[in-house]
């Protein structure tokens, strides 16, 4: 089988429809992480195992995220010489069709879930059944050859699935099945899985299962009528009991109703007892009370009476604070008076001194300003000089009508012109010299040319020349390039004609000079042009400072008219000096004036906490002279209700012996009130209790009888006997059955084990061809570091065997990345030999990560083999791991 293309819409990264096309042999798909790789792979996979009316989270899971689409996948494949496409779609408006090449288009063969199921024969996969989850066995065949990131290690956690194994059995003669043992075996397993389950444990719903849950469901029964049997004997047992205790619970009730009536009498006594104490009770709490009321009344009267002496103390003592406070107070407000007129001679003579003090500054300034616009003034003068400089070297140059620098330049080039055309003519003209006997004879040119001596003649043109007396001769010479030449050399003469009237000038050399001169007064124009340009950046606004100056000095003059005569011939040291003496003169009247104010402050403050402190004074004693009129006033009152003070006092003592007496009496009254009243209504109430609670102890007990009476007419009145025995009965049937099946499912199980350990041995036929074709890998990816790898029965393996070992090193203890390559390697040989017959791609999904680069490149060795006899697909995010295989290379972007 070839994949031919897969097409993917919908299907997380890919919203948009993305076609992927591939070659028979090795394909790269190159990628950086999160372009799309696995997801393509994964496309491939449910295109070709998933059921389309899949619905878990899994399947939810490849929409683009987000969103609601609905992932779509295409495969184009060949098995043979025929071309098949599946198409399915999840989620939504779930579909899956399955096509057929016919010519240039491709025909439907099936749909929905037929076409899951024949795409998945077509492909060698596993029968998907109920499972939720996409798990590498459900591949079938694709379990070996496929390794997707997905799937959590390099080999399986089990074994192969049947398609893998009889994959290989179809290249290995010996151990290959006939079609009857092969209809034998999974018969056999069809029953053994219908009593067991895949380890062997008896399933609940076989016929194993079902017999043994009869049984035990009529063991229970007839356990719960015999559990029943002994709970009706007990329940009579439980009605005689509760009819005993009944009938001791009435003797007692008649006992205690007997009892009850004795203690009537005694409690009408105690009754007459509690009327007598009640009194004694009322009359007590009479004489407490006019007791408590004189009692209260007197200690009032002492009270009040040391109140007021206290009282009479504290007005005292707030008299005499007020009196000291108030003479504190006019102390410093004298105080305050004197440092305020202290304060009106210093604010003066302070205000003098600034006035003083700014008329110094003033000279001081002016002396200032006075430099700075002579200055000022020096610089503008000099400004004006350098500009009549510049002014009367511009009139020079005008005047001297010398060519620019540009001009000159191009008088230069036109010299070189010059020059360089007269040496062309020359060159290119044609000079003719007669030699003539005579020396004095005629010679005539047509048209006439000046004969630059004697005989000789320069020729630019075509010429005829006449010789008298002799003859004519024709030249033609030049031609039109010399003519060319002359006309070119007529203009350049023109030009430097034209030059030559412009400046007055008759020679290239006084040109020259002409410009020399011109050259050394532009240069002089530049120097002065720059001293301005520096005069005027250092003081761009001479002028207007000039002006600020002058102006100020003015107003400075104005503020120092206030100083005494002779200020001007102070010096600018002299007039520093005063600033300085009368800023120190200024600081310590400054320090003085600050002081008293602070004094004539805290002065005032104090005077302020002294008057309002003797204020409050005041109000104390206001309100302490109230507090002992009022105290006065309710003693006068209480006198006046007894008469005196003393009759107050003999009257309170009377009250104390009378309550004396009546708590006497009633305290006799109160030992005895215990025993005559208290205890004979406690067991009068502890009787009455014990009959209520008799009675209903026997009402209960009624009740509980009549229930029980009534259980056991429904338990025992129902057939009760007979459902025991039909149950003993069933229980013996159920038991003799399970016995039987029993038998036969042990019979199925061992017969199993039998034909697995033939099968086994047949199995072992496998391993041989998988080894012959790992070892030789082995030996050459590991450099003879290992020389073979053991295999068990379930071609997976157990170990790798080093050259000084005596025992094989188990694939547990290796390396990460050993044990991902020793996996592959068995992948590798298991499809190079399912390939002898019907070939199928190996897909490898960014493998070979934890690779060191020397393996990698013996690894390629070995791909190349399998990528040269069926077709591979590889992921990878780095393209040169690959690079020596050759083969497609489909590249993956982020999008």
């Amino acid at each position: 089988m070839n994949i031919e293309a897969i097409t993917l819409r919908n299907w997380r990264c890919f919203t948009e429809e993305r076609r992927f096309e591939f070659d028979r042999g090795l394909n790269v798909l190159v990628g950086q992480n999160e372009t799309g790789k696995s997801t393509l792979l994964d496309g491939l996979v449910r295109g070709f195992y998933e059921k389309h009316s899949g619905g878990n989270r899994e399947i939810d899971a490849i929409r683009p995220h987000g969103s609601s689409l609905e992932p779509e996948v295409t495969v184009d494949f060949q098995i043979g010489e025929e071309s098949f496409r599946i198409y399915k779609r999840f989620l939504g408006h779930k579909t899956s069709v399955l096509s057929k090449r016919r010519g240039d288009s491709f025909e439907r063969m099936a749909e929905g879930d037929r076409a899951d199921s024949q795409v998945r024969e077509l492909v060698h996969g596993g029968e998907r059944g109920s499972s939720r989850v996409l798990l590498p066995e459900l591949r079938g065949l694709a379990q070996a050859l496929w390794l997707l990131q997905t799937d959590a290690d390099e080999l399986p956690e089990k074994a192969w699935t049947q398609q893998v194994v009889e994959g290989i059995g179809g290249q290995v003669a010996t151990a290959a099945d006939s079609p009857a043992t092969r209809a034998f075996v999974d018969a056999l397993e069809k029953e053994f899985l219908a009593w067991f389950t895949d380890t062997g444990r008896v399933k609940g719903d076989g016929e194993w299962g079902r017999a043994d849950t009869d049984q035990q469901r009529a063991r229970a029964e007839f356990e719960r009528l015999t559990e029943k049997s002994r709970a009706v004997d007990g329940l009579r047992l439980t009605i005689a009991s509760l009819e005993d205790e009944r009938r001791q619970l009435e003797r007692s009730l008649a006992a205690r109703n007997e009892a009850f009536e004795s203690m009537q009498t005694v409690l009408e006594s105690a009754e007459a007892f509690a009327a007598r104490h009640a009194e004694l009770e009322q009359n007590a709490s009479t004489v407490r009370a006019a007791s408590e009321t004189i009692r209260k009344q007197y200690a009032t009267l002492t009270e009040n009476e040391a109140s007021i002496v206290r009282l009479d103390e504290d007005l005292n003592r707030a008299r005499t604070q007020s009196a000291q406070k108030r003479a504190r107070h006019d102390a410093e407000s004298a105080r305050r008076l004197q440092i305020l007129e202290v304060l009106s001679e210093q604010r003066p003579r302070r205000h003098q001194m600034d006035i003083r003090s700014q008329s110094l500054q003033a000279a001081h300034n002016l002396r200032k300003l006075q430099g700075t616009i002579a200055e000022l003034k020096h610089s503008i003068a000099r400004v004006d000089q350098i500009g009549a400089e510049l002014s009367a070297m511009r009139a020079d140059l005008a005047s001297l009508r010398a060519p620019t620098t540009e001009e000159y330049r191009q008088f230069q080039s036109l010299h070189v012109k010059l020059i360089e055309a007269n040496a062309q003519r020359e060159f290119s003209a044609i000079r003719v010299q007669f030699a003539l006997n005579d020396p004095l004879a005629q010679i005539d040119a047509d048209p006439p040319l000046q004969s630059s001596g004697g005989q000789d003649f320069l020729i630019t043109a075509k010429t005829t020349f006449t010789v008298k007396n002799v003859g004519a001769v024709t030249v033609s010479g030049g031609g039109k390039t010399v003519t060319e030449l002359d006309s070119t050399l007529s203009s350049l003469q023109n030009a430097r004609a034209d030059l030559f009237d412009r400046y007055g000038i008759e020679s290239d050399d006084d040109m020259e000079r002409r410009n020399f001169e011109g050259g050394r007064l532009r240069d002089r124009i530049a120097g002065r042009e720059k001293d301005l340009a520096k005069e005027i950046k250092q003081q761009p606004n001479l002028k207007d400072d000039l002006d600020r100056a002058v102006h100020g000095a003015a107003e400075e003059y104005e503020r120092v008219q206030g100083l005494e005569e002779g200020w001007e011939t102070w010096g600018g040291e002299s007039i520093r000096k005063m600033i300085q003496d009368l800023e120190a003169g200024k600081k310590q009247l400054d320090d003085e004036i600050k002081r008293n104010e602070g004094d004539a402050e805290r002065a005032l403050a104090e005077g302020q906490r002294l008057f309002a402190e003797a204020i409050d004074d005041e109000k104390t004693i206001a309100a302490l002279q109230a507090k002992r009129s009022v105290l006065e006033d309710q003693n006068g009152k209480i006198i006046m209700e007894y008469g005196s003070r003393t009759l107050l006092l003999d009257r309170n003592e009377q009250a104390a012996r009378e309550l004396e007496l009546t708590e006497s009496e009633l305290a006799r009254s109160t030992e005895d009130f215990a025993i005559r009243v208290t205890a004979p209504r406690d067991q009068y109430a502890v009787a009455r209790r014990a009959i209520e609670d008799n009675r209903e102890s026997i009402k209960a007990l009624a009740t509980q009888i009549g229930m029980s009476l009534g259980i056991l007419d429904h338990e025992v009145g129902d057939g009760f006997a007979g459902k025991l025995a039909d149950a003993e009965d069933e229980l013996d049937e159920k038991q003799r059955r399970f016995e039987q099946i029993k038998l036969r499912g042990e019979g199925l199980k061992l017969l199993r084990e039998l034909v697995r350990k033939e099968r086994g041995k047949q199995a072992m036929a496998l391993v041989q061809p998988v080894a012959e074709l790992v070892n030789p890998w082995l030996r050459y990816l590991t450099n003879g570091r290992y020389d073979e790898m053991s295999i068990g029965a379930n071609l997976l393996p157990v170990g790798l065997q080093r050259p000084y070992d005596h025992e094989p090193m188990p694939v547990d203890c290796l390396s990460r990345g050993a044990k991902e390559q020793t996996g592959l390697l068995v992948r590798l040989a298991l499809a190079k030999l399912v390939g002898g017959s019907r070939p199928f791609p190996v897909v490898l999904d960014d493998r070979l990560v934890n690779t060191d680069p020397i393996r990698m490149d013996r690894f390629a060795v070995i791909l190349r083999q399998i990528a040269a006899e069926g077709q591979m697909i590889v992921t990878t995010c780095d393209e040169n791991r690959y690079a020596g295989l050759g083969g497609k290379v489909i590249k993956l972007e982020l999008s």
